[in-house]
């Protein structure tokens, strides 16, 4: 299952100066194709379209999108509106994950009890 999401001011950080936003505390964490806009709603500006030309693109790497469109003008205070794709099943395939590795540690903690108890008695 496919959604849509829009992010909160937490969940990013913009750099009208280094003309970058970045993604903070997501999970599930955000890939590049992730990304559909980031509009700058203070500015009624469209920094990224995923579909449109090289003056609202953007590159992302490592939790960053670097814009290739002019930021000059815009404060890093300026409200985004950040829209994402995100795929529900990989969220869940992701949890499921998580759920299996703390299984795993948590047997592992109970096999170290174990052991002490045994040495204690």
């Amino acid at each position: 299952m496919n959604t849509r999401r829009i992010l909160n001011s937490i969940n990013y950080k913009f750099s009208a100066s280094n003309k970058t936003v970045t993604f903070e505390g997501l999970f599930p964490p955000v890939f590049s194709g992730d990304i559909l806009m980031i509009i700058n709603i203070t500015r009624n500006v469209v920094l990224y379209n995923f579909a449109s030309t090289p003056d609202e693109g953007g590159v992302y790497a490592n939790g960053t999108m670097t814009l290739t469109g002019s930021t000059s003008g815009m404060a890093d205070s300026d409200n985004l509106m950040v829209i994402l794709f995100e795929n529900k099943d990989r969220t869940i395939s992701l949890l499921e994950d998580i759920k299996d590795r703390v299984s795993e540690a948590n047997e592992w903690i109970m096999k170290l009890y174990e052991n002490q108890q045994l040495k204690e008695n």
